[in-house]
Protein backbone atom coordinates (compact mmCIF):
# COMPACT_ATOMS: atom_id res chain seq x y z
CA UNK A 1 0.00 0.00 0.00
CA UNK A 2 3.18 2.41 0.14
CA UNK A 3 3.10 4.98 -2.50
CA UNK A 4 6.78 5.26 -2.84
CA UNK A 5 9.94 3.20 -1.46
CA UNK A 6 13.08 5.26 -1.03
CA UNK A 7 16.51 3.38 -0.30
CA UNK A 8 19.75 4.77 0.57
CA UNK A 9 21.66 2.68 -1.94
CA UNK A 10 25.08 3.85 -0.40
CA UNK A 11 24.37 1.68 2.47
CA UNK A 12 23.82 -2.39 1.95
CA UNK A 13 23.05 -1.78 -2.02
CA UNK A 14 26.22 -0.56 -2.71
CA UNK A 15 28.15 -1.83 0.59
CA UNK A 16 31.56 -0.54 0.22
CA UNK A 17 30.91 3.05 1.44
CA UNK A 18 31.97 4.71 -1.20
CA UNK A 19 28.77 6.09 -2.96
CA UNK A 20 26.52 8.79 -2.10
CA UNK A 21 23.03 7.97 -3.61
CA UNK A 22 19.59 6.88 -3.37
CA UNK A 23 16.88 5.04 -4.85
CA UNK A 24 13.01 5.78 -5.34
CA UNK A 25 10.61 3.23 -7.12
CA UNK A 26 6.79 3.94 -7.16
CA UNK A 27 4.01 4.49 -9.88
CA UNK A 28 4.51 5.33 -13.21
CA UNK A 29 3.20 9.16 -12.63
CA UNK A 30 4.96 9.53 -9.86
CA UNK A 31 8.30 9.05 -10.85
CA UNK A 32 7.78 11.08 -13.61
CA UNK A 33 6.81 14.03 -11.51
CA UNK A 34 9.95 13.13 -9.51
CA UNK A 35 12.19 12.78 -12.16
CA UNK A 36 10.87 16.64 -13.67
CA UNK A 37 11.71 18.14 -10.58
CA UNK A 38 14.84 16.27 -9.90
CA UNK A 39 16.10 17.27 -13.53
CA UNK A 40 15.39 20.86 -12.54
CA UNK A 41 16.84 20.98 -9.30
CA UNK A 42 20.15 19.14 -10.69
CA UNK A 43 19.81 16.22 -8.45
CA UNK A 44 20.61 13.56 -11.56
CA UNK A 45 22.43 10.46 -10.46
CA UNK A 46 26.51 9.86 -11.21
CA UNK A 47 26.88 7.76 -13.85
CA UNK A 48 30.10 6.28 -12.00
CA UNK A 49 28.28 6.25 -8.63
CA UNK A 50 25.56 4.11 -10.41
CA UNK A 51 27.91 1.53 -11.89
CA UNK A 52 29.43 0.96 -8.29
CA UNK A 53 26.08 0.32 -6.95
CA UNK A 54 25.11 -1.76 -9.70
CA UNK A 55 28.50 -3.55 -9.36
CA UNK A 56 27.65 -3.95 -5.58
CA UNK A 57 24.41 -5.51 -6.01
CA UNK A 58 26.08 -8.47 -7.33
CA UNK A 59 26.84 -9.71 -4.25
CA UNK A 60 24.29 -8.38 -2.10
CA UNK A 61 22.74 -11.82 -0.99
CA UNK A 62 26.47 -13.45 -0.51
CA UNK A 63 27.21 -9.97 2.15
CA UNK A 64 24.05 -10.08 3.59
CA UNK A 65 24.71 -13.99 4.62
CA UNK A 66 27.89 -13.34 6.18
CA UNK A 67 27.19 -10.29 7.92
CA UNK A 68 23.99 -11.35 9.52
CA UNK A 69 25.79 -14.74 10.68
CA UNK A 70 28.96 -12.62 11.90
CA UNK A 71 26.12 -9.96 13.62
CA UNK A 72 24.20 -12.98 15.53
CA UNK A 73 27.26 -13.96 17.36
CA UNK A 74 29.00 -10.70 17.89
CA UNK A 75 25.99 -9.54 19.57
CA UNK A 76 25.42 -12.91 21.47
CA UNK A 77 29.49 -12.43 22.74
CA UNK A 78 28.90 -8.53 23.41
CA UNK A 79 26.13 -9.37 25.92
CA UNK A 80 28.47 -11.68 27.96
CA UNK A 81 31.07 -9.50 28.29
CA UNK A 82 31.30 -7.47 31.68
CA UNK A 83 32.11 -4.40 29.93
CA UNK A 84 28.61 -4.03 28.27
CA UNK A 85 25.34 -3.42 30.18
CA UNK A 86 23.35 -3.48 27.36
CA UNK A 87 23.45 -5.45 23.44
CA UNK A 88 20.46 -3.88 21.26
CA UNK A 89 20.04 -7.04 18.30
CA UNK A 90 16.89 -8.42 17.59
CA UNK A 91 18.92 -11.57 17.15
CA UNK A 92 18.92 -11.82 20.77
CA UNK A 93 15.57 -13.67 22.93
CA UNK A 94 15.33 -10.66 25.49
CA UNK A 95 14.94 -7.88 22.84
CA UNK A 96 11.18 -7.07 22.48
CA UNK A 97 11.21 -7.38 18.87
CA UNK A 98 12.78 -10.85 19.00
CA UNK A 99 9.84 -13.01 17.52
CA UNK A 100 8.69 -10.01 15.32
CA UNK A 101 11.92 -10.53 13.43
CA UNK A 102 12.71 -14.00 13.46
CA UNK A 103 9.54 -14.29 11.82
CA UNK A 104 10.25 -11.47 9.32
CA UNK A 105 13.54 -12.12 8.66
CA UNK A 106 14.22 -15.83 8.98
CA UNK A 107 17.55 -15.34 7.19
CA UNK A 108 18.90 -12.68 9.57
CA UNK A 109 17.99 -9.62 11.67
CA UNK A 110 20.87 -7.19 9.77
CA UNK A 111 24.12 -5.77 10.58
CA UNK A 112 23.60 -3.34 13.32
CA UNK A 113 23.95 -3.65 17.06
CA UNK A 114 23.79 -0.97 19.86
CA UNK A 115 25.61 -1.21 22.95
CA UNK A 116 25.25 0.34 25.95
CA UNK A 117 28.74 0.39 28.02
CA UNK A 118 28.41 -0.65 31.47
CA UNK A 119 29.14 2.80 32.94
CA UNK A 120 29.00 1.90 36.67
CA UNK A 121 29.19 5.93 37.97
CA UNK A 122 31.52 6.83 35.09
CA UNK A 123 31.10 9.37 32.51
CA UNK A 124 29.53 7.45 29.61
CA UNK A 125 31.32 9.64 27.12
CA UNK A 126 34.89 8.95 27.94
CA UNK A 127 34.51 5.60 28.44
CA UNK A 128 33.47 5.59 24.51
CA UNK A 129 36.14 7.83 24.28
CA UNK A 130 38.84 5.57 25.95
CA UNK A 131 37.00 2.41 23.60
CA UNK A 132 37.10 3.80 20.12
CA UNK A 133 40.99 4.96 21.49
CA UNK A 134 41.84 1.46 22.36
CA UNK A 135 40.47 -0.20 18.87
CA UNK A 136 42.18 1.80 16.35
CA UNK A 137 41.42 -1.01 13.67
CA UNK A 138 37.30 -0.45 13.73
CA UNK A 139 37.38 2.83 12.44
CA UNK A 140 34.35 5.95 13.23
CA UNK A 141 31.87 6.87 10.80
CA UNK A 142 28.57 8.66 10.84
CA UNK A 143 27.21 6.18 8.41
CA UNK A 144 27.13 2.54 8.10
CA UNK A 145 26.84 -0.77 5.71
CA UNK A 146 30.59 -0.73 4.30
CA UNK A 147 32.07 -3.69 3.63
CA UNK A 148 34.60 -2.74 7.50
CA UNK A 149 33.20 -3.04 10.53
CA UNK A 150 32.29 0.54 11.69
CA UNK A 151 31.64 2.52 14.58
CA UNK A 152 29.19 5.58 15.30
CA UNK A 153 28.13 7.85 18.75
CA UNK A 154 25.08 8.47 18.20
CA UNK A 155 24.90 11.25 20.84
CA UNK A 156 27.07 13.52 18.68
CA UNK A 157 26.18 12.04 14.94
CA UNK A 158 22.94 11.21 14.43
CA UNK A 159 21.31 12.37 17.15
CA UNK A 160 23.24 15.45 18.22
CA UNK A 161 20.64 17.96 17.81
CA UNK A 162 18.66 16.47 20.51
CA UNK A 163 18.64 18.00 23.78
CA UNK A 164 19.83 15.55 26.72
CA UNK A 165 16.07 15.02 27.67
CA UNK A 166 14.97 13.79 24.60
CA UNK A 167 17.88 12.05 23.72
CA UNK A 168 17.67 10.10 27.21
CA UNK A 169 14.08 9.73 25.81
CA UNK A 170 15.02 7.79 22.78
CA UNK A 171 16.93 5.61 24.76
CA UNK A 172 20.11 7.37 23.33
CA UNK A 173 22.40 7.65 26.76
CA UNK A 174 26.28 9.18 26.51
CA UNK A 175 27.39 5.18 26.66
CA UNK A 176 25.59 4.08 23.85
CA UNK A 177 27.88 2.67 20.47
CA UNK A 178 26.74 1.98 16.98
CA UNK A 179 27.86 -0.87 15.87
CA UNK A 180 27.99 -1.65 11.95
CA UNK A 181 29.40 -5.35 11.08
CA UNK A 182 31.10 -5.87 8.42
CA UNK A 183 32.84 -8.90 6.47
CA UNK A 184 35.84 -9.37 9.05
CA UNK A 185 35.83 -12.98 10.20
CA UNK A 186 33.67 -13.20 13.84
CA UNK A 187 36.54 -14.80 15.53
CA UNK A 188 38.83 -10.96 14.67
CA UNK A 189 35.81 -8.74 15.11
CA UNK A 190 35.84 -10.70 18.95
CA UNK A 191 39.90 -10.07 19.54
CA UNK A 192 39.35 -6.79 18.86
CA UNK A 193 36.48 -6.03 20.73
CA UNK A 194 37.97 -7.97 23.55
CA UNK A 195 40.90 -5.80 23.19
CA UNK A 196 39.07 -2.53 23.55
CA UNK A 197 36.57 -3.37 26.59
CA UNK A 198 38.98 -5.11 28.37
CA UNK A 199 40.38 -1.37 28.81
CA UNK A 200 37.19 -0.29 30.62
CA UNK A 201 37.99 -2.42 33.43
CA UNK A 202 40.68 -1.75 34.67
Amino acid sequence: GAAAVIHSASKYLNGHGDVMLGVAAGSQQLMSRLNETASIFGQNANPFECWLTQRGLRTLPLRMQQLCRTTCGLAQYLSSHPAVQRVYHPSLPRHPSHRLASRLYPQGTGGIIAIELQTNGRDGMELVNRFMRAVPQLPFSPTLADARTTLSYPALTSHRFLSAEARAEAGISDALLRISVGLEPLELLQQEFDSGLNSLLT
